[in-house]
């Protein structure tokens, strides 16, 4: 409404019992132009007093106005500050206020709303050291696209902390400080920054430490004895949003104790780094789901959530906090995740989080609760590797976000194991691991795809290959029998070759199992091998060098290359 006041008298008391006149009863005049602008009113003299009584002379409309007094600025608590935005720019610790410099936002109970380039200005020095320093901003952003600007400070120029395409960073991209972790607008996060007075920087998301280093620009990332700007830039950079808390801190809190002030408390059982890691795909007797389309039952349609499965896990409900679980078999160290869309569909999940536990009842969030990228297609693997490995035998990845419908296929990377009886046995099902444990075999040139009765199934080009040493230990004695069939027989198609054979290696060449060179006259020229024909091929190699080739169990040619 138009309502204000436009002149009043002030009196103040220190008992709220005898009232004093202020300047001797002087009428102060106002002069607004519409019922949210600020104007204040600066006495000749200060006056000490406890309470202030406005009494009003003259008015616009109706006698209606919103007060506040001016103090002088007092030394800030426990060496922070801390604006909650209930209504106030000022510190609930003492300090000096926010100054909206640029136009002011509105409060309500969600928060300080500001407007696009409607930033906060701060003058810390009294509190704040400029080498050693942390600041916590609660809020959500209207815009993540391009850059918009958090944090920055008189003598950074352009630098600063950053949103820009949905990822906090710090410019410029010379630092290499980006997190990961996707920023979604209209969301709450809690970002933190810390600096050292060493010069190391931090950045944290709800949390969780996703970026640190040691920026050698804008005097390392000094904060300047002027004064601090926040979601204020003087370009086209800026964004609206609302910030719901603000702190401060005369010193760099360390990693745990910013987690524990976001309210997170990170998962301690951490596990030892793998030497190597294997994909591990578990059998669906190791699975569970929070719900499934059409009640499916385990492996079976929309419950087909093992990776490269026919199909996928798709969730009954599009509802936030769907999950797919897996059970590792033992607490073991779990380097991370990895996940697919659904197969020949658009349906994915883009974003999740993840959830371990030893004993399956109680659970813990990895990492402060960080949202993990999901996939962007339908067939790629996505790989997660956590910041640090952990302890827990479950795992759960809870859904945040997706696309078309909740659906997809996981599984977990783990730690190499030493493979069984120095043997290393790939079947196939659904997994390029060893039933024996060791190395996983790598679709290095495209993966190929599984099937339930013909085993993998791979095109022209697309090999596998394997690190054995863990495992297999000689490199002159040792046995392979594998069990294939070829689209392809005439020409050459190589079977096998390691990495100092050069083009050797063994062959089927015009139909013919051998060694390549010819040379090596080792050849199973009575054996004509018969494309789309399943075949059972061995090659062994003795102590003295001693080469022999077997189809199907049958000892066709040997000799010593």
């Amino acid at each position: 409404y138009p309502q204000w006041l436009r002149s009043f008298k002030v009196a103040v008391s220190t008992d709220a019992v005898v009232w004093d006149d202020v300047q001797c009863g002087e009428v102060f005049s106002l002069a607004p132009r519409d019922v949210n602008q600020r104007v204040q009113t600066v006495f000749d003299l200060p006056v000490v007093a406890r309470y202030v009584r406005v009494y009003p002379q003259s008015w616009h409309s109706y006698m209606c106005f919103r007060m506040g007094v001016l103090l002088c600025e007092k030394a800030c608590e426990r060496q922070m500050l801390d604006y909650k935005f209930d209504g106030t720019l000022d510190s609930a610790t003492l300090g000096p206020q926010l100054v909206p410099s640029w136009g002011e936002g509105r409060f309500d109970s969600r928060g300080y709303h500001f407007g696009q380039g409607q930033g906060l200005s701060l003058k810390e020095r009294a509190c704040v050291h400029t080498r050693d320093y942390t600041v916590m901003i609660k809020g959500s952003l209207h815009h993540v696209h391009g850059y918009r600007r958090l944090i920055n400070s008189d003598g950074w120029g352009d630098y600063g902390f950053y949103v820009h395409n949905g990822r906090f960073m710090l410019y410029p991209p010379q630092t290499q400080m980006r997190c990961t972790e996707y920023v979604y607008p209209h969301r709450t996060y809690k970002f933190a920054v810390t600096r050292t007075s060493t010069g190391d920087v931090s950045m944290f998301i709800n949390g969780y430490e996703c970026a640190k280093g040691r920026p050698e620009m804008a005097d390392g990332f000094r904060l300047s004895k002027r004064r601090v700007l926040f979601v204020r830039d003087d370009g086209s950079e800026n964004t609206g949003g609302t910030l719901r808390r603000l702190k401060l801190w005369n010193r760099a809190l360390t990693a745990d104790e910013v987690s524990l002030e976001m309210g997170c408390h990170p998962y301690k059982k951490t596990g030892k780094p793998c030497v190597r890691s294997v994909t591990y795909n578990p059998p669906y007797s190791k699975m569970a789901y929070s719900s499934t389309w059409a009640n499916d039952r385990m492996g079976w349609r929309h419950g087909a959530g093992r990776l490269n499965s026919y199909q996928a896990w798709s969730a009954r409900h599009n509802h936030v906090g769907q999950w797919l679980q897996m059970d590792a078999g033992s607490v073991t160290s779990i380097e991370g995740v990895v996940t697919q869309g659904r197969r020949h569909s658009s349906q994915r999940v883009t974003g999740y989080k993840v959830s371990v536990s030893e004993d399956g009842k109680t659970w813990s969030t990895i990492e402060c609760g960080r949202v993990f990228a999901g996939n962007q297609d339908s067939s790629s693997k996505k790989i997660n590797l956590f910041a640090k490995p952990v302890m827990a035998r479950y795992v759960r990845l809870v859904v945040r976000q997706w696309h078309h419908h909740i659906s997809m296929r996981a599984g977990l990377v783990l730690c190499e194991q030493q493979c069984e009886k120095g043997e290393l046995d790939y079947r196939f099902g659904q997994t390029l691991d060893s039933a024996t444990k060791g190395p996983s075999l790598l679709a290095q040139w495209g993966e190929g795809r599984f099937d339930a009765h013909r085993g993998y199934v791979f095109r022209a080009g697309q090999g596998l290959a394997l690190d054995e040493r863990s495992c297999v230990k000689s490199s002159k004695v040792w046995s392979i029998l594998m069990d294939a069939r070829l689209d392809r027989v005439h020409g050459w198609n190589r079977l096998l070759n390691s990495g100092n054979w050069g083009d050797f290696g063994l062959y089927v060449g015009d139909g013919r199992l051998m060694m390549f060179p010819r040379a090596a006259h080792i050849s199973c020229g009575s054996i004509p091998i018969i494309r789309h024909k399943r075949y059972q091929f061995g090659l062994t190699r003795s102590e003295r060098g001693t080469v022999t080739l077997y189809v199907d169990g049958y000892r066709c040619a040997s000799g010593s290359p």
